[in-house]
C-alpha cells in the first residue's frame, strides 16, 4: 500500500490519529461534517477533503472515527469502497461489525473493525492498544498504519464483531468496573477516616496481586480444574458478605460490592462453594 490515508471524523480521537499518521510520514486527507474543525490539522499538514466522496477518492485506505455506527453506515452509503480497505474505529456493539462488514464486502471492499483501548493522548505510543477483527488480509496490508497508531495492534478473529467483544470485555466489563470498585473502596476508607496517602500506598501491592491472580485464573480456566487448596469460594463469600454489611451500615451504597457478593452466592448455591474463587465463572451466564 502507498502512504495515503483518509480519516473521516476529526474529534479528539480522530485528530490524535491524524497527528500520529502525519508524524509517521503519511499523506493524510481529512473530512469532518464541520469542516472548520479540520483547520488545525490542515495547518499541520493534513489535506482537507470537501466531501466524503473526495476523501474516499484520495486513497485506498479509509479510517472512520465519526460519532457512531449510524454515521459510518450513512457515509458508506454515499462513497465507493470497491478495492478499498475500510477500517472502522467507532465504538459499537459486537453485532455492528458483521453488519457493516457485509455492506463493505458486497461493495467490493475489505473491512476491518477496530476497538481502541486507549485515550487520545496514548495514540502513537508504544503502550497504546487497538484490537482488530475482520479481514486478515487487510490487517496485514495496513501494518505501517497500525504501527503508527499504537504499539499493540493484535488481530482477534475473522468475525468482525470480535474486536468489540474484546472492547466490551476489557474496557467496559473489567477496566471500568474495576475503577468503579476502586472508587467504592476509596469512598469507604475515606469515610472511615483513612487518609488518601495511606490508600495510595496500597496501589502497587494490590495491582501486583490482581495481576498474579488473573494469570492464575486463566490457567485454571484452561485446565478446567477448579479445585483448590487455598481459600475456597465460600471463604470469599463469607468475607465479602461481612465487608458488604460493614460498608452499607456506614452509609455506603456499595453497588459493585453487592453485585460481587450476589455472584458468589449464585456460585455457592450451585454447589461450587468448596472450589476456588474462579469457579464463579461457571455460573456467570443467565
Amino acid at each position: 500500500m502507498d502512504n495515503r490515508i483518509s480519516v473521516f471524523g476529526t474529534g479528539l480521537m480522530g485528530s490524535a490519529f491524524v497527528r500520529a499518521l502525519l508524524r509517521s510520514g503519511f499523506e493524510v486527507t481529512v473530512w469532518n461534517r464541520t469542516p472548520e474543525r479540520c483547520a488545525p490539522l490542515v495547518s499541520e499538514g493534513a489535506i482537507l477533503a470537501q466531501s466524503p466522496v473526495a476523501a474516499a477518492q484520495a486513497t485506498d485506505t479509509l479510517l472512520f472515527l465519526v460519532l457512531d455506527q449510524d454515521a459510518v453506515e450513512e457515509l458508506l452509503s454515499g462513497i465507493d469502497v470497491s478495492g478499498r480497505r475500510v477500517i472502522n474505529y467507532v465504538t459499537g456493539a459486537p453485532a455492528d461489525g458483521p453488519r457493516i462488514a457485509e455492506l463493505v464486502t458486497k461493495a467490493g471492499g475489505q473491512y476491518l473493525d477496530a476497538a481502541i483501548a486507549a485515550y487520545p493522548d496514548d495514540i502513537g505510543q508504544e503502550g497504546a492498544l487497538i484490537y482488530y477483527a475482520g479481514s486478515r488480509s487487510a490487517w496485514n496490508q495496513v501494518q505501517d498504519v497500525r504501527a503508527a497508531l499504537s504499539g499493540l495492534s493484535p488481530y482477534v478473529d475473522e468475525n468482525p464483531g470480535a474486536a468489540n467483544v474484546m472492547d466490551a470485555a476489557w474496557v467496559a466489563c473489567f477496566h471500568c468496573v474495576a475503577l468503579g470498585g476502586f472508587h467504592e473502596a476509596m469512598s469507604f476508607a475515606l469515610g472511615q477516616g483513612v487518609s488518601i496517602e495511606t490508600i495510595a500506598g496500597g496501589v502497587d501491592h494490590f495491582l501486583g496481586l490482581l495481576r498474579d491472580i488473573m494469570f492464575e485464573a486463566v490457567e485454571t480456566i484452561k485446565s478446567g480444574d477448579f479445585s483448590t487448596d487455598q481459600a475456597t469460594l465460600d471463604v470469599y463469600l463469607a468475607g465479602t458478605s461481612t465487608m458488604l454489611k460493614a460498608m452499607v451500615d456506614s452509609g455506603e451504597r456499595a453497588s459493585l460490592m453487592a453485585a460481587n457478593v450476589a455472584n458468589l452466592e449464585t456460585a455457592s448455591k450451585a454447589g461450587h462453594g468448596p472450589q476456588s474463587l474462579f469457579a464463579q465463572l461457571l455460573t456467570m451466564r443467565a
